[in-house]
């Protein structure tokens, strides 16, 4: 249990392999840009809150973002943007960025890139309310419930598949796709790419080179790139040589445990039936 008013920083790997509770409280769990949250439960929800640092942003310089988040999360819950920030949407229609800007109200989805200008330096910062274990005085017992935090409803991070699919136009300069990485971990590029790609054929498959267009904030332009990872909430491009969508999955992330290295069946018994914490 992380105590009210307390941050847990977690800078490493972290690797959830049983689903667990946790006592009702107001303590944070931050997951930095050198960190990693990989839940390999079925379970959507980590539960408490849950903070996700982005890589460090500076003010008046356009940065590539995404949401870690499976449901929409809207522009101004992100910590400390708010009003501090302008976010233009792609638009496959004209193969360009919107000329209309988005507002604190508009949602992200999963998987979709946006590009924004902050007016302030530091991290962006994302936050999720899992479901903690709560009391019942009448029938004395801990029960589930659903995080409640300043009446805002919990907001769950992704675990599962992510499909991106959008009417990509075949005009200026190619079939540009705005992506960004759906998961609170880090994604490997060429795990997504394979994926994503079929090799045994004589077409490039879905995605173009094999590799896709990162942003680089400090001198706004992109460099192609194949291997290394993609950051939690960081925007990237892909050029479609064929096909319209795309597919995220958990088992793309860097240091996804493989079946060999998980807990054996008693053990993962045994920790199952450990009391909520």
């Amino acid at each position: 249990t992380i105590d009210s008013g307390h941050i847990v920083t977690v800078s490493h790997d972290l690797v959830i392999t049983s689903t667990y509770w946790i006592k009702e409280n107001k303590g944070v769990l931050q997951i930095t840009q050198l960190g990693q949250l990989i839940n390999t439960t079925t379970d959507k929800n980590v539960p408490g809150i849950v903070e996700i640092v982005s890589p460090q942003k500076k003010m008046n310089r356009w940065t590539f973002i995404g949401s870690p988040f499976k449901d929409n999360y809207q522009l101004g819950t992100i910590k400390p943007m708010s009003h501090d920030i302008s976010v233009s949407k792609y638009n496959y229609t004209t193969a360009n960025w919107s000329d209309s800007w988005a507002d604190v109200y508009t949602t992200m989805s999963s998987g979709e890139g946006y590009f924004a200008w902050p007016f302030y330096d530091g991290a962006v910062i994302f936050t999720t309310y899992g479901d903690v274990c709560t009391w019942d005085n009448e029938n004395e017992r801990w029960v589930r419930n659903n995080y409640a935090f300043n009446g805002q409803t919990a907001t769950n991070l992704n675990n599962g598949n992510v499909t991106i699919t959008k009417d990509v136009q075949s005009e200026n300069g190619g079939r540009w796709m705005a992506l960004a990485n759906p998961y609170p971990a880090k994604l490997s590029v060429s795990k997504f790419v394979a994926a994503n790609t079929n090799i045994d054929s004589v077409t490039e498959g879905n995605i173009q080179g094999r590799g896709i267009y990162r942003f680089i904030d400090s001198t706004q332009t992109y460099t192609f790139v194949t291997s290394d990872t993609i950051a939690m909430t960081e925007g990237f491009f892909v050029n479609l040589a064929e096909g319209n969508s795309v597919t995220f999955k958990k088992e793309q992330l860097t240091n996804y445990p493989t079946q060999q290295s998980t807990d054996n069946p008693t053990q993962q018994q045994q920790k199952s039936q450990v009391a909520p914490r």
